[in-house]
């Protein structure tokens, strides 16, 4: 049971960072792509980049933060 909800909290992050990646790059605002994000989200980034970020803790933490303070300056 407790890998039934590792593999749902997994495929979670996944569809977490495409929307992500998508709203970020749909800000048609190149700053905030190219000076932050590109930096820890690959461009076009393929299955086996999510894979590698949705497993990884300590990138997860930086993303969400990085999307956060993105979104933020984003709406001033």
């Amino acid at each position: 049971m407790k890998n039934i909800f590792a593999i749902k909290h997994y495929l979670e992050r996944k569809m977490a960072l495409r929307s992500m990646d998508y709203l970020v790059r749909m800000l048609n605002d190149e700053s905030f792509y190219w000076d932050s994000w590109i930096l820890i989200v690959p461009n076009e980034a393929d299955e086996d980049d999510l894979d590698f970020i949705a497993h990884d803790e300590e990138l997860w933490e930086h993303i969400c933060d990085t999307f956060c303070k993105i979104m933020g300056e984003a709406q001033k």
